[in-house]
């Protein structure tokens, strides 16, 4: 089954409508939802946020909570409605979670934790074509610092390699990519 660009995580709900399958596809920015049978049936097609990846339901499973790699927040979906009804912020670019059930039994859950710092200071771009060659050609660019080091993830999305692109090796020295005019996505 071809569930789209980049399918990243896959979590299950159950509830009075049914049984479901909620899936993580970074590549469109989109969870989507299919009915658990013999023959899964996609029910719905929610936008997320940017780059969704892990996904874990409420104990309820009133809720399902997205990460959001390139987006520095966790996405709320109510599950009968299937529709985000919150963003959470988070910091970081965040590629998996849990939700625990009656983790926190008084007061607010903070104690023992810390804030990020720089850690949690993104830097965000967002790229689009500058032409009509590749009209839905764009990409997202996300710069963290990590302490010693730094992380840059790039999301593309309907982009030509071609044979003069060029990529940075761990000795920052520029040499050619391996692919040649190929469609990524």
């Amino acid at each position: 089954m071809d569930t789209g660009p980049i399918t990243n995580h896959v979590n299950f709900v159950s509830h009075r409508n049914g049984k479901f399958a909620y899936l993580t596809i970074g590549g469109a920015n989109q969870v989507k939802v299919f009915r658990r049978s013999a023959t899964p049936e996609l029910v719905a097609t929610i936008p997320a946020g940017n780059l969704p990846h892990g996904i874990w339901p409420s104990g309820d499973g009133s809720r399902v909570y997205v990460a959001l790699e390139n987006g520095e927040m966790a996405a709320a979906i109510d599950t009968l409605s299937n529709k985000v009804i919150a963003n959470i912020p988070i910091g970081q670019t965040t590629q998996a979670l849990v939700y625990i059930t009656g983790a926190v039994l008084d007061g607010p859950g903070t104690d023992n934790l810390s804030p990020l710092a720089t850690a949690g200071n993104t830097a965000r771009l967002h790229l689009q074509a500058g032409s009509t060659a590749l009209p839905g050609a764009q990409a997202s660019v996300a710069v963290n610092s990590l302490g010693l080091l730094d992380l840059v993830q790039i999301a593309l999305k309907v982009l030509l390699l071609k044979r003069n692109t060029r990529s940075i090796s761990q000795n920052r020295t520029m040499r050619p990519l391996q692919h040649s005019s190929r469609r990524l996505f």
